[in-house]
């Protein structure tokens, strides 16, 4: 799958252009604080447990409030997430968000719409995609809403089958969330069941004031065929207000090589003493900041100093 980092970026870039960006991130010796809460959902009719991470500077700004980002599978993403929006706050390009990290239990179950008939994955899988949204629809979100300080812009993020909720959550409550962010979404699950679903809900849209970021990396089949599809209905059918974005690399390998120059330029000052500089460039195609540069540059030196005859010294 693709760098998510690389997504990530393009994605907030494209939803968080019409928040205010806000420089106060908090100092580097903030943390963000980690609040683990444990739902007891009536209707999933078990026990979920959800991550929620506050930004650095929330509790010295109580008035403030935060756009939410709803993000599948889990709190081991907080970490990537993190270095993407520091950067973006760096550049005031994005503002402080609180992050609702949800943790799986079933997770074929929970992400997937439809129950699959396909042989090329678990047949009879899924289908209790209804439920997951209502679970966080209904419970999840008015906790979240009533213990923390949020703003109503909402995002929801997920790759792989969480990208197939995502699109599914936008779809089934366009009222709710304002984005949906999604990386190789598994759109081949049921025979291309979401690709549908997502194009079919584009074109009965007349407008609509959402922003969607759609990416598949170097999948290939089955999935390649349903997502281009997907791809091909999306743009046809793309109504007005709606910010899209979709993210291919057709040259996938060559993205992501390196090229490197080095000139070498010596000379022998002394009988004793010679001296080596080496100044050398490094091409990168892909990087995985905007604020990363592509071109580095270093420079290298080396001496050797003769003692004696059978002694030197190098460096």
């Amino acid at each position: 799958m693709k760098s998510q980092i690389h997504i990530i970026i393009a994605l907030l870039f494209l939803a968080f252009t019409s928040l205010p960006a806000n420089s106060e991130t908090g100092s580097d010796s903030q943390r963000y604080e980690l609040k683990v809460e444990k739902l007891q959902s009536k209707v999933l009719n078990e026990q979920r447990e959800v991550v929620v991470q506050l930004p650095k500077g929330y509790a010295e700004n109580p008035d403030k409030k935060y756009p939410v980002i709803y993000r599948l599978d889990g709190a081991g993403n907080l970490t990537m997430m993190n270095a993407v929006l520091e950067s973006l706050q760096s550049q005031n390009a994005a503002p402080e968000v609180i992050i609702v990290a949800i943790e799986n239990t079933d997770r074929l179950r929970d992400l997937y719409p439809t129950a699959n008939e396909d042989p090329n994955g678990p047949v009879g899988y899924g289908g209790g995609g209804a439920n997951f949204l209502s679970f966080i629809t209904t419970e999840l979100m008015p906790m979240v809403e009533k213990k923390y300080r949020v703003h109503d812009f909402r995002v929801i993020e997920g790759a792989s089958a969480g990208g197939v909720f995502a699109l599914y959550a936008l779809t089934q409550k366009p009222e709710l969330f304002n984005a949906a962010l999604t990386y190789s979404a598994a759109v081949w699950w049921n025979y291309g069941a979401s690709a549908k679903s997502t194009v079919a809900f584009l074109k009965s849209a007349n407008h609509l004031d959402h922003f969607i970021y759609t990416s598949i990396g170097n999948e290939g089949a089955p999935m390649r065929a349903y997502y281009n599809d997907m791809i091909s209905g999306m743009r046809a059918n793309q109504p007005a207000g709606l910010r899209w974005e979709n993210e291919e690399r057709e040259n996938y390998f060559t993205s992501r090589l390196f090229y490197a120059y080095q000139l070498i330029v010596a000379r022998k000052f002394h009988p004793r003493f010679s001296l080596q500089v080496m100044p050398s460039m490094v091409h990168r195609n892909l990087v995985p900041t905007p604020d990363v540069a592509h071109d580095v540059f270093a420079l290298g030196s080396s001496f050797r100093f003769q003692v004696t005859q059978q002694l030197s010294v190098q460096g």
